[in-house]
């Protein structure tokens, strides 16, 4: 057998204790020192050629490049994960300031598992397992570790997401888009300052900001719960006033949101419609707006190639039933980048923990998951390196 797939039970129990460690010690940004030298710690134990502190040029960069190589592969796939937490306060009675809240812990975790189950098996093919940090970044994490060779000679790349919604056990199969871009946009609204007793003089620029909250949530197309193709999402996620005085109200609110899209043409559209719909506001109310947009992440688009390569693989080692179609997300994630530059997939994993919302969504303060998934994702994860 290439694969000893009984070993991977044995494998993932001292692997949820890797995980819940990670867990409970969550780092963000490009230098997560303490998740990567525990992932180091844990691949020492393998036969793979390890190289730590990738990610060039980030003098602080923390990634993993670890390699497992066989006499006259036919092709090198490469498998990934993000180890950064996000900035989100856990729910959990601790003091953290942070949090895995998109479950990058238990995807670093499940690569550590597998390359604890691939090292010791008969292999055909290269496979390369990389962890890159800064996902808080987004993108940012993924192209470090590209210019710093994480993709060279890299035929095929593969990594798997947890995916609420998706029951324990089945794993989920989306070509095309599956994960949304984001853009941040900052939104600085300027109003007179006036009075409020004055009802001829209503003007200001909470009014405006109002408007402009107002209008975009119009943008919003479909149901909150199905998010097709080409969807876009548009939030306001934070709004700020200046200083107020009594009776009269400050004449700067500053807005700031998020701009989620399914496709580059979506995006666009979206950044245009913001736009228009800033500055219309401002001028028939009588203020003056400015507005930056921040790229964060493009997006994560499977090949049909590769998820057609996935099924096969995935549904021969689980079996047919377990594979399932699935919407794509809103979600984005830090690892569209190496997906950009060779086909491959994200894959979706079923990971059901609290069913109610919000503890079953991605970054919710309350988001959480089975532990079971991380034995169903070393799974996945062999069979999309080993075919």
């Amino acid at each position: 057998m290439a694969v000893d797939y009984e070993l991977v039970d044995e494998i993932a129990r001292a692997i949820v204790d890797f995980r819940r460690d990670l867990a409970d010690h969550p780092e963000v940004g490009p230098d997560v020192s303490r998740t990567a030298a525990k992932v180091v710690e844990q691949l020492e134990q393998t036969s793979l050629r390890v190289r730590a502190r990738a990610g060039f040029p980030e003098q602080s960069a923390t990634g993993i490049i670890a390699d497992l190589k066989v006499f006259n592969a036919a092709r090198t796939v490469a498998l990934v994960a993000d180890m950064s937490a996000q900035k989100v306060r856990p729910e959990d009675g601790s003091r953290r300031k942070c949090s895995h809240v998109s479950g990058n812990d238990a995807h670093t975790a499940m690569l550590v598992g597998t390359a604890m189950l691939l090292h010791r098996s008969d292999v055909t093919s290269n496979i390369r397992f990389v962890w890159q940090s800064g996902g808080e970044m987004l993108s940012d994490g993924a192209q470090a570790m590209i210019r710093d060779g994480a993709l060279a000679d890299v035929d095929e790349v593969f990594a798997v997401h947890l995916w609420p919604g998706l029951e324990l056990g089945k794993v989920g199969l989306v070509e095309g888009p599956v994960m949304a871009s984001l853009d941040r946009f900052q939104l600085e609204i300027r109003g007179p300052r006036t009075v409020r007793a004055w009802h001829h003089r209503k003007i200001d620029a909470i009014r405006i900001g109002s408007a402009v909250v107002r209008e975009l949530d119009k943008l919003n197309n479909g149901e909150p719960k199905r998010v097709g193709a080409g969807a876009l999402r548009c939030v306001v996620t934070h709004l700020m006033a200046g200083r107020e005085e009594e009776g009269v109200p400050p004449d700067q609110v500053v807005l700031e949101g998020e701009l989620r899209a399914l496709s580059n043409a979506e995006r666009e559209s979206a950044r245009q419609r913001l736009d228009e719909v800033v500055r219309q506001c401002a001028e028939t109310y009588g203020g003056s707006a400015r507005l930056k947009i921040m790229p964060r992440g493009n997006v994560t688009v499977n090949a049909r190639s590769s998820v057609g390569r996935a099924r096969e693989w995935v549904g021969r080692q689980l079996g047919a039933t377990s594979l399932a179609t699935v919407q794509p997300s809103a979600f984005s994630s830090g690892l569209s980048g190496y997906l950009e530059q060779v086909p491959g997939a994200m894959v979706p994993l079923g990971c059901d923990g609290e069913t109610a919302e919000p503890a079953s969504l991605l970054l919710s303060p309350s988001f959480s998951f089975d532990d079971r998934c991380l034995a169903l994702g070393i799974r996945v994860l062999a069979a999309l390196a080993t075919g």
